[in-house]
């Protein structure tokens, strides 16, 4: 509705100012063309030479030489004479002095005279009168000088009617031009606010283009994260199933060696022993089923990444029980603990992170020489629970430790050894999924400490 307002203000105005300039137009024309018919001046001076050409010829006759014969002058002025008479009974003259009241019947009357006067002129020495001659012209010169008279004022009239005329139609022409100026005015603001909407409304254009493309980008950037995460899940899947696999073989080889002692040494076990050994391939056992539940649940891993089970598990138990098995698969190890009780429970899946702490042990013992110690200690605050693994083994070059943790890379020291390069990638992973860290400090030939942090309230991540 509003630009259907402006179009016909617009219209109106346009309308409006094209009126305006058609009247000014027209005012001019007239003006033009009542300047141009305009000859008053010229019949008066016509008259006006006829009545001063009258009164010569008869100044001429009355100071003749008295009983002078010569006619020559004379009949040299009544030519002129003539002249001026058949330029009056002209066309447009006539016209003009037939608009004025007897000057055309004292023009023609006057003319009517001239052959007499020729007559005069002409008569021989005994009939030439210069003074008939003068009396004849007067009343002629009289009567043309009440013409000139007469064509004068009416010229003077006409005149002053001509500008006033002139002058309204100069002050309407002004008019239309204040009128034209203040269209035109109107007009160049239409314009220039128009120009101004046009460019506001071609920065709007811009800016929602550029949004528009904002986002499409962001929304291009959360796909390909939701594809990367997705991809990672996967990828963190299958290490999590490779990783798992392994360790597969940890309780297996305790039930494994227990069953070995029954068979060589079954008469040198007590009751007690083997209540012992009973429970420890109990452990193992149900360990082991721990593993295999955790592997079977491949629901776990779903579009939103790989999920984890939260229970309250006791942390220095867990670790606990973890560096035990880690002892009874190597018994040659020289494993020195400092674990402290927790006051608090970890709140966390403790199958995964139990994967944590064997992958970290199982690289300590791999990297390690004999003979040397591996150290865990557990440390806790008010916020976090805290797992040292320090080995004294081979270390890790300062130029590659910052790609300790991407998948399947292995240090240049480490690759004559062997493995799959999943085991860090995994654990570092599955520490971020309980909003913990896995960080480590290493001096190439001296060791390696790496420090598994855990909160001690549930923190959501995604892989």
């Amino acid at each position: 509705m509003r630009i259907k307002r402006g179009y016909i203000l617009s219209g109106l105005v346009m309308a409006g100012f094209a009126a305006l300039l058609a009247y000014a137009f027209s005012q001019l024309l007239q003006i033009q063309k009542s300047l141009a018919t305009y000859t008053g001046e010229n019949m008066v001076w016509a008259i006006t030479k006829t009545e001063r050409d009258a009164g010569r010829l008869a100044e001429t006759a009355l100071t003749m030489p008295a009983g002078s014969t010569d006619t020559a002058d004379l009949s040299l002025r009544l030519d002129v004479l003539y002249s001026r008479f058949a330029l009056l009974a002209d066309g447009p003259q006539k016209k003009y002095f037939a608009r004025i009241p007897g000057a055309a019947e004292i023009i023609q009357r006057n003319t009517d005279r001239l052959p007499q006067i020729e007559a005069m002129i002409k008569a021989g020495p005994e009939q030439f009168d210069p003074l008939a001659i003068y009396r004849a012209l007067v009343p002629m010169r009289d009567e043309l000088t009440k013409v000139a008279d007469d064509a004068t004022i009416v010229e003077q009239d006409r005149g002053g009617a001509q500008r006033d005329q002139q002058l309204q139609s100069i002050y309407l022409i002004m008019f239309a031009v204040l009128g034209i100026m203040a269209t035109g005015a109107i007009l160049s603001w239409q314009v220039v606010s128009n120009m101004r909407k046009a460019e506001r409304a071609h920065k709007a254009l811009q800016e929602y283009k550029q949004q528009l493309e904002q986002t499409v980008a962001d929304r291009t950037a959360a796909l390909r994260e939701a594809l990367e995460s997705e991809r990672k899940a996967k990828e963190l899947y299958k290490s999590f199933i490779t990783t798992v696999s392994h360790q597969f073989r940890t309780p297996v080889s305790i039930i494994d060696i227990i069953a070995q002692r029954f068979i060589r040494r079954a008469d040198e076990f007590t009751p007690e022993i083997i209540i012992d050994k009973a429970k420890r391939m109990r452990n193992a056992s149900r360990r082991l089923i721990l593993l295999l539940e955790s592997t079977a649940n491949a629901e776990r891993l779903d579009e939103s990444g790989f999920q984890i089970n939260r229970q309250p598990v006791d942390f220095s138990e867990l670790v606990r029980n973890t560096c035990a098995y880690h002892q009874e698969l190597h018994p040659e190890l020289e494993l020195v603990t400092d674990i402290q009780d927790s006051e608090t429970f970890c709140y966390c899946d403790g199958i995964l992170v139990e994967q944590i702490l064997v992958n970290l042990l199982g690289n300590a013992t791999k990297y390690s020489p004999a003979g040397k110690p591996i150290e865990v200690a557990t440390e806790e605050d008010e916020n976090e629970f805290r797992c040292i693994v320090r080995d004294h083994g081979i270390g890790i070059p300062a130029e590659e430790a910052d790609r300790i943790f991407t998948r399947f890379f292995r240090a240049s020291n480490a690759s004559h050894m062997a493995g799959t390069g999943l085991g860090l990638s995994l654990s570092r992973a599955l520490a971020e999924l309980h909003g913990g860290t896995l960080v480590f400090t290493s001096i190439e030939g001296q060791g390696t400490v790496f420090i598994l942090t855990l909160p001690k309230v549930a923190q959501h991540a995604t892989a």
